[in-house]
């Protein structure tokens, strides 16, 4: 079955309502997960510290990838801007 056929033999709006269900099951079961971790125990002290420093790890990675996009999306928008 090619995916031109299902695109052929199914209706948009069938496809419409199709992918509106799947979302709210992909939402209700992310919210499910969510749940469950938040429930769970924190741990003990050694364990929330080693937590703190993935948590800090992360948040100075996160900011260094903004700053990196953030230069390159400038530098393509001048690029653009003046071809």
């Amino acid at each position: 079955m090619s995916a031109l056929w299902l695109a052929v033999s199914v209706p948009i709006a069938a496809s419409i309502w199709i992918a509106l269900i799947c979302a709210l099951l992909a939402l209700a079961g992310a919210f499910y997960l969510i749940r469950m971790v938040v429930r769970c125990s924190p741990g003990n002290e050694k364990m929330r510290r080693v937590a703190g420093a993935i948590e800090e790890g992360a948040k100075a990675y996160l900011n260094r990838q903004l700053l990196s996009v953030s230069i390159i999306a400038v530098i393509i928008f001048f690029l653009l801007g003046f071809t």
